[in-house]
């Protein structure tokens, strides 16, 4: 059998804990790293009312890409911004007057031309020519079944 070998002395360990230890487990340490940690977030929960919210899409794109390069040319030619989008929730879209109703919702967001550029697209008059019994696509692809299932 071979010699276990040596333990190392140790260097650091004694003074650390001869005079670090003593010092973090002061009472007044404790109170002091307290203090400064409820400091730092009171100050970071103030600063949050500063800052702006959302984010330019090409602060976050790699340049010279084609998604960066489609929202410069947005931006240059077209004025738009980013496109927007409604999202209903728990709407029955098999009952007739909720698709008459989002189409109506759509129909009166492009009246307002100050805050809404057109066009709006809706994808609701398309369902409902696409639902709509005897119509092109029926025989094809069965769509008149497709008014009668789920969205879920």
């Amino acid at each position: 059998m071979a010699d276990p070998k040596p333990r190392r002395d140790e260097c650091f360990r004694p003074l650390y804990q001869k005079h670090c230890v003593p010092v973090l487990f002061n009472s007044l340490t404790k109170i002091a790293i307290l203090g400064i940690t409820v400091c730092l977030v009171v100050i970071g929960c103030m600063s949050c009312e500063q800052l702006l919210l959302g984010l330019n899409q090409n602060v976050s794109l790699v340049e010279n890409s084609d998604t960066y390069d489609y929202f410069e040319t947005l931006y240059l030619y077209g004025e738009a911004g980013p496109p927007a989008y409604i999202v209903f929730k728990d709407v029955d879209y098999t009952n007739t007057d909720n698709l008459v109703t989002m189409n109506l919702i759509a129909s009166e967001l492009a009246t307002l031309n100050n805050t809404v550029l057109p066009p709006v697209y809706s994808w609701v008059g398309t369902f409902q020519n696409y639902i709509s019994p005897n119509n092109v696509w029926d025989a094809a692809c069965g769509s008149t079944e497709a008014a009668t299932l789920g969205f879920d």
